[in-house]
C-alpha cells in the first residue's frame, strides 16, 4: 500500500470501462515515468474501506512524497494476478496537484498482470511509437482475435466472433426483450394477438392500432396525398432512390398523349430538358427470389414530376420491368383506389431495396469489413484508429446478434417482410456486385452521380440539405487531424499500419475485405485521398445509418403508408377498385403489430450523439482541437435544421445533429 502520510502531489483517476467484468477486486500498481526520464516508485491505487475499480466507475487516489517530479511523461500499470478476475480501462488521468496540469493516458484495454506502458495521449503514427515492440505485439495478437470470414456467398465477410472488448455494454439497453417490456410493447402485443382474427372493417380503423408505447407515427394522417407520397422519396427512411430522368427507360411504356395532362402540358422531352423530371427504377428486384413464393415482389419504375408549386408529385408507375399487356402504365388519373393500390405496391418494393440494400447491406455489413480490419491493422495507439473506434461503437456484437433475429429462418424479416430471408439475401448479394466505396459511401459523389446534388435543381430535398451541412462538419474535422499528424509527406508514406490497412480493405475476397472504390486500389497516396476514405466511413455510420433507420417507426408503423408486406397480387389492369380491394391486401393485425414492433426496436438509439463518446478515445492537442471546433460546428447546424423544420410542411429531425449517433449501434 502506498504512503498514506505526507504532501499529496499528484491525483490519479482511474475509470473503469463498463462492459462485463470489466471490474477488478486485484491490487493494482503503476509506475510514472516523469519528461526526464526518472520513474517513481512502484504506486499500489487502493482507497481503504473502499471497493475500488468497480465497473463503470472513477476512482480517485493520491500520490505522495514526489516532489519536483515535474511533467508525466508516460505510466506504467498493471494487476496482481487473481483468479478469475479481469479488468478492463477506459482511461487514467493524473494531476497535479499544485500546479493543475492534467495528464490523459487514454486505455481501453484489458489490463493484466504483464505491465502496459502507455505514453501520454497514447497517440503515436507507428514509425514515431515509443514503444514499438510492444506495439507489435499488441496488433499480433488483435489480429489472432479479430478474424473474419465470408459466411455468405456473393456478400462481404464478417467477423469470425465478436471480441469481448466489443460487446454491448451493461447500460447500453439493446436486448430486445428487455426494450419490450420496458416499453410496454409485449402487453400491446398481447392485446392484439388475444383479439379474433376478423378482418379490417375501413381503412381509418387502422389508427385506431395506435396506443401506449406504439404511438401513433409522424405525418400518419398524408399517407394517401400525393405530395407526400413524393416526399417520401426526399425524406422517407430510403431517400437515397431518387434520381433525376434524362431520358425515358425503352422498358417503360409511357407517351407523350398520355403524360402531358399531368405536366402541365408539357412533353416528356421538354420537362427533361427543364430537369423537372426524376425517376425511381428498382431493376433490382426483378425476378428476384423470396422466402414464400404466394407473395409478389415488384420490380417498379416511378416518374415524378416537379410541378410549378414546387412539390415532386409522382406520375406515372409502370410495376414490372417488361412491357406486356398486364402490366401498364398507372397514372394519377386513373380510378382512386386503383392508383392508391399501385402506389402502396411500389412502396412495398421499395421497402425491399431500403431494409436488404439501403440499410443493411450499406451500412452494417459493409461498415463492419472497416470495424475488423481497422482493429486488425491499427494499433489503438494510432491517432486514426482513435478516431474511427467510437463510429464502429457495438456494430459487430448488433450485426452477429441483430442479423442472427432479422435472418434466420422464421426470424423477423421471413414474419413481416414481403421478400423474407430469401429475398434480402439476393437483393444484397446483386447490391453488393456493383457498390462502390467512393460513390455509394461518399455523400457528394452519391447525391451528384443521381443529378439531385442542385438545390436549384430539386429545392427541397430534406436528407441532402441537412446531411451536406454534417458531412462538411465531418470532413473538416477528419482534415483537421489528418493534415495535423501527417504534415509531411514522408510521415504518410512511412505509415506502415495505414499502408496494411487499406491494403487488406482492397483485397479481394478472402484474403481481404473486397472494398472496391478505395484509391488507388487501396494505396493511399496523399491527405486528401485519406481525408476522403476516413469522411465516407465516418458519414456512412453517422449520417446514412440515420437517415435509413431513425425514421423507420414512423415509417413502417402504418400498415399502408409504407407496407413491409402485403397480401395478394397488385392490379394488372386499370380497372376500378374499392377500398374493401384495399383493405384486403393488409394483412392480419398480428402481422402489423409485429411489423411495428420491429420498427420500434430498431427506431430506438441509446447512445451518445454525434463527436460525443462514451470513452476517452482522443485527448492529443491535434485531436482535442480538432473535436471541440467540430462540437461547434454541430451546434450551429441543429440551429440552421430546427429553423428549417419550422418552415417545412413536414419536418425531418432526423439528421439534427443532436439525434444522430456516432455509430451504427442498432
Amino acid at each position: 500500500m502506498g504512503n498514506l502520510f505526507g504532501t499529496v502531489h499528484y491525483h490519479v483517476y482511474v475509470r473503469t470501462g463498463d462492459l462485463k467484468g470489466s471490474g477488478t477486486d486485484a491490487n493494482v500498481y503503476i509506475v510514472l515515468h516523469n519528461e526526464s526520464g526518472e520513474k517513481s516508485d512502484v504506486i499500489r491505487l487502493d482507497n481503504v474501506w473502499r471497493n475500488d475499480f468497480e465497473r463503470g466507475c472513477t476512482d480517485k487516489f493520491d500520490v505522495r512524497n514526489l516532489p519536483n517530479f515535474g511533467h508525466i511523461a508516460k505510466l506504467e500499470i498493471w494487476r496482481d494476478a487473481f483468479f478469475g478476475d479481469e479488468w478492463y480501462v477506459d482511461y487514467i488521468l493524473v494531476e497535479d496537484s499544485s500546479q493543475r496540469y492534467r495528464y490523459p493516458f487514454p486505455i481501453q484495454r484489458w489490463v493484466d498482470v504483464d505491465h502496459l506502458v502507455v505514453s501520454k495521449y497514447d497517440s503515436f503514427l507507428p514509425q514515431l511509437a515509443p514503444n514499438p515492440e510492444e506495439r507489435r505485439a499488441e496488433l499480433e495478437e488483435k489480429r489472432s482475435v479479430y478474424k473474419f470470414v465470408t459466411t455468405t456467398e456473393g456478400l462481404p465477410p464478417m467477423a469470425t466472433s465478436v471480441p469481448r472488448n466489443e460487446d454491448f455494454t451493461v447500460t447500453y439497453k439493446y436486448d430486445i426483450n428487455y426494450v419490450k417490456l420496458q416499453g410496454g410493447l409485449s402487453r400491446t402485443m398481447d392485446l392484439f394477438l388475444s383479439r379474433p382474427k376478423k378482418p379490417w372493417k375501413n381503412l381509418e380503423e387502422i389508427k385506431r392500432i395506435y396506443g401506449g408505447a406504439l404511438k401513433e407515427p409522424k405525418n400518419v394522417d398524408h399517407w394517401k396525398e400525393e405530395y407526400y407520397f413524393g416526399e417520401q422519396r426526399l425524406a422517407g427512411c430510403n431517400p437515397a432512390q431518387i434520381r433525376l430522368c434524362t431520358e425515358i427507360p425503352d422498358n417503360l411504356g409511357v407517351t407523350d398523349e398520355m403524360m402531358k395532362p399531368l405536366l402541365e402540358d408539357m412533353s416528356l422531352c421538354e420537362v427533361i430538358s427543364q430537369k423537372r423530371l426524376f425517376i425511381v427504377n428498382h431493376k433490382i428486384l426483378e425476378d428476384i427470389p423470396r422466402t414464400y413464393p404466394e407473395y409478389v415482389i415488384c420490380a417498379p419504375i416511378a416518374l415524378f414530376f416537379l410541378n410549378k408549386d414546387k412539390n415532386l408529385i409522382p406520375v406515372a408507375i409502370q410495376l414490372y420491368q417488361k412491357l406486356a399487356d398486364d402490366n401498364p402504365v398507372f397514372l394519377p388519373s386513373d380510378p382512386y383506389y386503383t392508383w392508391l393500390m399501385v402506389k402502396l405496391f411500389f412502396n412495398g418494393a421499395d421497402a425491399c431495396v431500403h431494409e436488404a440494400n439501403s440499410h443493411l447491406l450499406f451500412c452494417h455489413l459493409v461498415m463492419e469489413c472497416f470495424a475488423v480490419c481497422t482493429n486488425r491493422q491499427l494499433s489503438p495507439s494510432h491517432p486514426l484508429y482513435r478516431l474511427l473506434i467510437p463510429h464502429f461503437q457495438f456494430l459487430l456484437p448488433m450485426n452477429h446478434k441483430g442479423i442472427k433475429t432479422l435472418m434466420d429462418p422464421g426470424g423477423w424479416f421471413d414474419k413481416v417482410m414481403v421478400m423474407g430471408r430469401i429475398g434480402a439475401e439476393a437483393i444484397m448479394q446483386r447490391g453488393w456486385e456493383t457498390w462502390r466505396f467512393d460513390l455509394q459511401a461518399d455523400f457528394w459523389e452519391e447525391l451528384k452521380s443521381r443529378g439531385v446534388d442542385d438545390p436549384e435543381v430539386l429545392p427541397d430535398y430534406p436528407y441532402r440539405d441537412d446531411g451536406i451541412l454534417t458531412c462538411q462538419a465531418i470532413e473538416s474535422y477528419v482534415t483537421k487531424i489528418v493534415d495535423g499528424n501527417y504534415d509531411t509527406q514522408v510521415k504518410l508514406e512511412e505509415d506502415f499500419e495505414l499502408r496494411e490497412w487499406a491494403k487488406e480493405l482492397a483485397t479481394p475476397m478472402p484474403k481481404g475485405f473486397g472494398i472496391k472504390g478505395l484509391p488507388n486500389d487501396g494505396e493511399i497516396k496523399t491527405n486528401a485521398e485519406l481525408i476522403k476514405v476516413l469522411t465516407n466511413v465516418i458519414t456512412t455510420c453517422s449520417i446514412w445509418h440515420a437517415s435509413t433507420n431513425f425514421n423507420q417507426y414512423d415509417e413502417y408503423a402504418h400498415p399502408l403508408k409504407y407496407p413491409s408486406i402485403l397480401l395478394g397480387a397488385p392490379p394488372k389492369n386499370k380497372d376500378a377498385l374499392t377500398e374493401k380491394d384495399v383493405l384486403s391486401h393488409i394483412p392480419s393485425k398480428r402481422t402489423v403489430t409485429q411489423a411495428m414492433l420491429i420498427a420500434k426496436i430498431l427506431s430506438s438509439n441509446a447512445t451518445l450523439s454525434l463527436g460525443y463518446f462514451d470513452e476517452l478515445y482522443q485527448c492529443d492537442p491535434i485531436a482535442t482541437e480538432a473535436l471541440q471546433e467540430f462540437r461547434r460546428a454541430l451546434k450551429d447546424i441543429g440551429d440552421v435544421i430546427e429553423e428549417r423544420n419550422k418552415k417545412r410542411r413536414i419536418a425531418y429531425p432526423y439528421l439534427h445533429p443532436l439525434q444522430l449517433p456516432n455509430a451504427i449501434s442498432i
